[in-house]
């Protein structure tokens, strides 16, 4: 058995080292100087060691719009997923305890939603936006990321899990349905609610597409907007730069990941289960 679990052990490590390779290449590549990427990107054992090393390269991405990029970023995915976290509670335990008309129908066509791709929306968003004159606005940047039938489908298996005895005893004690909302299931819920809000604002952080079509000014532009829009034309010139803006975007979500991983994990599996 020891033998057996040795060799899984070995197996994943060498799994996570062929993962991680590239990872530690394109951080390498971010501390060396544009001039010498331009002519190579294996200067040194391919690249792993930056030689000669150099911060250049994220000094000059902070100087070009790089703080009004994640400002707007940051303003969009905290509305985002504050509110998206806020409705999807709500909505997962009306669908979970509330037995109200239309229930058996409206909760399987909130779920339809997710065999919808978000790109065939985009056309008809952008109009009604355009003509609401939410467009090139953090409200217009945000509002289409808040109804998320994932969020919804995961509070919802969630709120069902909890035994039904916690909200009767709430009820003898005199609590309304309000207050059992708020002080008894959402505490319990708090493993949902966190799946939910990070799964929800890493796709805001790192949304492209919809940012691109409704911001077309440039002090409105997000963090992925501006670093493709400013250096991806210039991307053989400015490699090293780039790269830096993409480890620096890159770390709020991996510090969520890595820090409520517990909670992502127990939230997936009772909210799945």
């Amino acid at each position: 058995m020891s033998k057996r679990l040795t060799l899984n052990f070995f197996v994943i490590l060498i799994a996570c080292l062929i993962w991680f390779t590239p990872v530690v290449w394109v951080i390498s590549l971010s501390f060396q100087p544009n001039e010498l990427l331009q002519k190579t990107t294996t200067n040194f054992l391919f690249g792993f060691f930056p030689i000669p090393f150099t911060v250049e390269n994220y000094i000059k991405m902070w100087s070009s719009n790089f703080d009004i990029w994640v400002m707007n970023t940051l303003i969009v995915a905290l509305c985002a997923t504050f509110f998206t976290t806020v409705f999807c509670s709500m909505a997962g335990y009306a669908f979970a305890r509330i037995d109200f008309f239309g229930r058996k129908f409206i909760y399987p066509l909130v779920l339809a939603g997710l065999m919808i791709p978000g790109e065939l929306l985009f056309i008809p968003l952008f109009t009604q936006f355009s003509s609401l004159g939410l467009n090139n606005t953090h409200t217009g940047l945000f509002l289409p990321k808040l109804g998320v039938p994932f969020g919804v489908f995961i509070m919802t298996q969630y709120f069902k899990g909890v035994p039904k005895e916690v909200e009767e005893a709430s009820v003898i004690d005199g609590a309304n349905r309000l207050q059992i909302f708020v002080r008894i299931m959402l505490p319990l819920a708090l493993p949902a609610i966190f799946t939910v809000a990070i799964v929800n604002f890493g796709g805001a952080w790192n949304d492209y597409i919809w940012p691109l079509v409704s911001a077309s000014e440039q002090h409105m532009r997000t963090l992925q907007v501006g670093m493709s829009l400013q250096l991806g034309n210039r991307l053989s010139m400015y490699m090293g730069t780039s790269l830096a803006g993409i480890i620096i975007s890159t770390i709020p979500t991996i510090f969520l990941l890595v820090y409520f991983q517990k909670y992502l994990l127990r939230g997936f599996a009772l909210g799945t289960k």
